[in-house]
């Protein structure tokens, strides 16, 4: 799999989002840009998925770390100070709802080098 032979990288998030909508619930993230390394893994891990028979959302990707759920904008998001991460494994997230609730299982994990 050609996942194990991309390394670990560090990351710096500096960026504060949310995916929603004005009508609904939303969920907070922090997030980085795009950055090659970044970009070549989502790419490898979208094709492995492909290749698993695993459908998968064509949304852009998004690199990010989710901090809430369910939430309520009640102004706009403030000014973040970077947080410096290192990324030393990716996971394929099954994202699906159970009893109305949002819940993400993990399928797989890899570790990098």
């Amino acid at each position: 799999v050609e996942i194990v032979n991309h390394k670990s990288q560090i990351a710096e998030f500096n960026l504060l989002g949310y995916f929603g909508s004005a009508t609904r619930n939303h969920t907070l993230w922090i997030g980085c840009h795009n950055d090659p390394a970044m970009i070549s893994l989502s790419e490898a891990m979208a094709r492995c998925a492909a290749l698993a028979g695993i459908s998968f959302s064509n949304m852009p990707f998004v690199p990010h770390i989710t901090l809430a759920q369910h939430g309520t904008l009640l102004k706009p998001l403030p000014e973040i100070n970077s947080l410096i991460i290192r990324l030393d494994q990716i996971c394929i997230f099954l994202s699906s709802r159970i009893e109305g609730e949002l819940v993400y299982q993990p399928l797989k994990c890899w570790t990098l080098k």
